[in-house]
């Protein structure tokens, strides 16, 4: 699922302007190439957009920052 669908459904895009909208959309499109997720109807990447998202609104804008965080969370839960 698009980052962009996902703050018009959560009401979210109130939060970001097109600027910021845009890096969160860069943040995610680099996470999922970094851990080479391809489908964007994986559950894994709603979870990685939601993550972006709430990070986002806590006031973290930096595009490389929100995919380090996702990135590594993401690899942390698959060391488990």
């Amino acid at each position: 699922m698009p980052i962009r669908a996902l703050l018009e459904e959560s009401k979210a895009e109130a939060y970001f302007s097109p600027e910021e909208v845009s890096a969160l959309a860069a943040a995610l499109d680099k996470s999922l190439n970094d851990l080479g997720l391809v489908d964007r109807n994986d559950p894994t990447v709603t979870i990685l957009a939601k993550r972006i998202i709430e990070l986002a609104k806590k006031g973290e804008r930096d595009p490389a920052q929100l995919r380090k965080y996702v990135v590594d969370l993401f690899q942390a839960r698959s060391r488990l």
